[in-house]
């Protein structure tokens, strides 16, 4: 019986120590509000977010936005959970002081590329990037931090293009790959793409036990544009079998950017043919892939 005053102080403390946590976090229980309040922060959370009716506004926008885009009609806003995770917008200042000395490599088809345009525009750069099926370098920030786009558009070549990482001395800081709509519209066969991202993801393996997790981009949202009715009845529904059995795979080794949820959520209006969105969409997604990355690549802390 004596015990018994104990353990109800020990209780109560316990209680005030996690309210306090939540309520009125120091710097040192950050980590510890979030887990408290949320669980832990995951590429799920990184994603989420939603597209608000919004007219002009100021650039830098606040920083719960994803985007600054005056003319669009629309701007992404990150999600209580996303931007207390650390999703926030990053001014191109912010940018071209924390990429200092960063290498970020982009693989993959015209999505990887239209992401590797977005980022150069968020670090205050307007050059766009050519139109070109080949493999291109380009200075990323004021201190010498590189982009590297490397054209790769199906699952055989990001298996060899990870081989070409394996076999350099200096390993990129961020790996992003995007290589679903050439095999989608070309190939056409769901137990074939199945079977080559088995062979993307020994490979993604590979790189993960070297410390190095690459960032694939779920499919792209597609609209009919172009296409037959009968050719829009088989690509629809086999781009989102397509799409289902990528995203199984970033429960393995690799994380996630959900293009393809945020894109349709955006609405068909937001794509600006089949398959490529128009660019506030891409300058969101730049903005999710930087948080989901700002500990290896900005030295934010992990993420």
């Amino acid at each position: 019986m004596a015990q018994e005053p104990r353990i109800v102080i020990g209780l109560a403390l316990g209680w005030f120590l996690v309210w306090c946590a939540v309520r009125h976090p120091f710097p040192g229980l950050v980590v510890n509000r979030l887990v408290v309040q949320f669980g832990p922060c995951t590429d799920a959370t990184f994603n989420r977010g939603a597209w608000i009716e919004s007219g002009a506004t100021t650039c830098p926008p606040p920083a719960q936005f994803g985007t600054c885009a005056p003319n669009f009609g629309k701007q992404w806003l990150f999600s209580r959970r996303a931007h207390q995770c650390g999703m926030r917008y990053r001014s191109p200042a912010t940018l071209n002081s924390t990429l200092a000395g960063k290498h970020v490599l982009f693989m993959g088809d015209s999505i990887t590329r239209y992401l590797a345009e977005a980022l150069l525009r968020a670090t205050g750069r307007s050059a766009a990037v050519p139109r070109w099926h080949m493999d291109m370098t380009y200075p990323l920030a004021a201190s010498n931090a590189t982009l590297d786009f490397w054209w790769s558009p199906y699952p055989s070549n990001i298996t060899d293009s990870m081989q070409r990482i394996l076999n350099t001395t200096a390993r990129p800081d961020l790996v992003v790959a995007s290589f679903c709509a050439w095999h989608l519209h070309s190939v056409m066969n769901i137990s074939d793409w199945s079977r080559q991202l088995d062979e993307v993801d020994a490979g993604v393996k590979i790189l993960a036990a070297d410390g190095l997790r690459p960032i694939v981009v779920s499919c792209p949202h597609s609209v009919q544009d172009r296409l037959t009715t009968d050719e829009w009845a088989v690509i629809k529904p086999l781009g989102l079998r397509y799409n289902e059995v990528l995203m199984s795979r970033t429960l393995r080794s690799w994380r996630l950017l959900d293009l393809n949820t945020m894109s349709t959520n955006c609405g068909d209006p937001c794509s600006k043919d089949r398959e490529h969105a128009f660019r506030p969409v891409y300058d969101a997604a730049v903005q999710v892939l930087l948080g989901m990355s700002a500990g290896p690549l900005l030295g934010e802390g992990e993420r």
